[in-house]
This record gives structure tokens, sequence and C-alpha cells, in this order.
């Protein structure tokens, strides 16, 4: 690979890492007229926003120097994003589910979809760094 498709894939990391932070923002639930992100209440989406700085950082450190480790570390945070972001939507589901009530009203926001899937996107890039330093 030469050094145009490494700054691709380093612009699908950093975008990815990116997303994986703007969803800890967003809604996570939606409940009739009101929303909760993933940092109301202390909950998770400090570890979503904590993901996603340490995603850019290892981004940014396989950019300087093209560690394999580095490649790896970006797999493994993906790997975590997505893990729960799933985790999430199955707990909230679930407890949407528990009462009859806000079974119809509630959905899951698009801020936890975003972190899932980019989580996804990010363990895929991390991937192909690791293809590219064999």
């Amino acid at each position: 690979m030469d050094n145009i498709q490494k700054n691709k894939l380093l612009f699908m990391a950093a975008t990815s890492a990116l997303f994986v932070g703007l969803g800890s923002f967003a809604p996570w639930v939606k409940v009739a007229f009101a929303s909760a992100n993933g940092l109301d209440g202390g909950g998770d989406g400090f570890l979503t926003l904590g993901i996603s700085v340490a995603a850019l950082s290892s981004v940014y450190l396989y950019w300087a120097k093209s560690w394999r480790k580095t490649a790896i570390l970006i797999t493994l945070l993906g790997v975590c994003a997505a893990a729960l972001g799933g985790y999430e939507m199955h707990h909230i589901r679930a407890a949407l589910d528990s009462d009859p009530e806000y079974a119809s009203m509630g959905t899951i926001g698009w801020g936890l979809w975003l972190v899932l899937i980019s989580g996804i996107w990010l363990a895929i890039d991390g991937l192909l760094m690791l293809k590219r330093n064999r």
C-alpha cells in the first residue's frame, strides 16, 4: 500500500472515531417528548467518549509510526465501542419493553445507532491497517 491508501485508512478511522464521540452526545433513547443521551446521569456515554479520544490518539500514533500494535488497539477500541452500543441497545429495549406504557412510545435514539455503526467501521479500519502492516 502506498501513502495515499494509508491516508484514506487514517481518514476513515479518524472519522469513525469522531462519530463514536458524537454519538455520546446525541440521543440514545427517546420516550414521548423526552430524550436522553449517553452522558445523562453519568451513563456509558463517558465510556464511548473515552473510546473516541483513545481511538483518535491511536490514529495519530499510527499516522506517525505505523506500528502494528496501534492498528490492533484501533481494532479493539472499535470492537469495544460496537459492543457497548449493542449492549446499551439491548438494555434500553429491555427496559422499554418491561413497561407497557413506554414500550409503544419509546425508541432507540440515533446517537446509539451512530456509536454502534461507527464502532463497527472503526474495527474494520483497524483490521485494514493490520492487513497493510503485514
